[in-house]
């Protein structure tokens, strides 16, 4: 399925369905604050609009990294200014420094190379995620398999959804893991995202390799094995779910 924003909605809404089980999940960080749930919780329409604008805003970040590298600017919606940070210099060359920040505290730095003045890579720096998750009932629903008293296992019987005094334990459970956590200051860690094999593609130069590091361990790599500019897009694509 299509992940992103259309405007000032995003495309896929933000689901509450949890596990089998009933677990709870609470997102601590980054824009719009944090978010708690139970399975099945029907979001008002102020928690919904809530919900939307830190999903849209948390988007719109993202690919504004991943548009600095390709284009050397951020999404409209994310307006940034920019200011010349200096040289840097590596065995393989040099490059020009560009700080880009906006009012919201987007914050991110674009290396280009000094010789070919193609985009090398983006550093920034953000929270690692945090996730706090208060399980539903255990017992043998959620066991391995059972042993009958004829001989032979039989498979585990279907999970049960968790019972009003059941989801009222797991909140209790997740806020006070929440309240632990925010006596805790978020732990920050260092992103870079690299910008390798330039390419000719329909006359523009594109990266065909994308990589993101955290703390300079790569956690996602992507190969671009085809560019086309301003193809046709069926509009379905971005119809917003709901």
């Amino acid at each position: 399925s299509t992940t992103g924003f259309n405007g000032e909605k995003p495309l896929q809404k933000f689901n509450t369905g949890g596990g089998g089980m009933g677990g709870m999940v609470i997102r601590m960080g980054g824009p719009g604050g944090r978010v708690t749930t139970t399975p099945g919780q029907k979001l008002s329409p102020e928690e919904q609009q809530k919900v939307d604008r830190a999903m849209v805003r948390a988007a719109r970040v993202d690919l504004s990294r991943l548009m600095l590298g390709w284009f050397a600017m951020t999404h409209p919606q994310v307006p940034a200014e920019y200011s010349y940070a200096g040289e840097a210099e590596s065995p393989d060359g040099k490059a020009y420094v560009i700080d880009a920040m906006d009012a919201d505290g987007f914050a991110a730095r674009l290396f280009i190379d000094e010789r070919t003045h193609l985009p090398l890579m983006v550093t920034y720096r953000a929270p690692q995620p945090r996730i706090v998750t208060a399980g539903g009932p255990g017992g043998a629903a959620g066991g391995g398999p059972q042993m009958g008293t004829t001989g032979g296992a039989r498979p585990a019987a279907p999970p049960t959804p968790p019972t009003e005094e059941e989801r009222r334990k797991m909140r209790e459970e997740a806020d006070r893991q929440l309240q632990e956590l925010q006596k805790q200051p978020p732990a920050m860690a260092d992103y870079t995202l690299y910008f390798e094999d330039w390419q000719d593609g329909d006359g523009i130069k594109f990266p065909r390799k994308i990589r993101r590091a955290m703390a300079g361990t790569t956690s996602e790599e992507w190969t671009v094995t085809k560019v086309k500019v301003n193809p046709t897009i069926d509009p379905k694509k971005f119809a917003v779910e709901g």
